[in-house]
């Protein structure tokens, strides 16, 4: 039986432009369906894009809404916490960096992001907030590279 093509949902508040071309690239590869969501304070354009308003986790939300069980899904997020809620859907969710989210690796992520988000809290920590670094070459081949590795892998009976 042929494998249905995905359904891919980009969490496009802070999609790198690059990682959304790769994801745009891949798409029409292996025919599946693209859809961006984003906040109104984030501009994004294209054929399948949701506008959301700016309430904390409403792109989240919105994804989430979208997740079917008719065909596969992934979402292309930064965010643990959506990415384990997708994994709980059982969608698949990566990274734009490339890390695979799965049941084995997101409760240490977000165990991690609960103790950073505690330390900046802390008065007698000093936590220097640096930002993202920028996006690298590298970063775009991990992406594409795994990206490509989820789309071309044969789906089982559970996913």
């Amino acid at each position: 039986m042929d494998q249905k093509p995905y359904d891919i949902y980009v969490d496009a508040d802070a999609m790198p432009r690059t990682a959304m071309a790769i994801v745009r690239n891949a798409a029409r590869q292996f025919g599946a369906r693209v859809t961006t969501v984003s906040s109104i304070r984030h501009e994004h354009s294209g054929d399948d894009h949701v506008t959301v308003d700016h309430a904390p986790d409403s792109a989240d939300y919105e994804i989430l809404r979208r997740i079917g069980r008719d065909r596969p899904c992934l979402v292309v997020t930064q965010d643990y916490g959506l990415a384990a809620l997708a994994l709980a859907r059982s969608a698949k969710a990566i990274s734009p960096i490339g890390r695979i989210y799965t049941h084995e690796n997101i409760d240490l992520l977000l165990a991690e992001r609960a103790l950073h988000a505690k330390l900046r809290r802390s008065p007698k920590v000093r936590v220097k907030g640096q930002g993202p670094r920028p996006r690298t070459l590298e970063d775009d081949e991990r992406f594409e590279q795994a990206l490509l590795s989820i789309l071309s892998a044969p789906l089982h009976e559970s996913d």
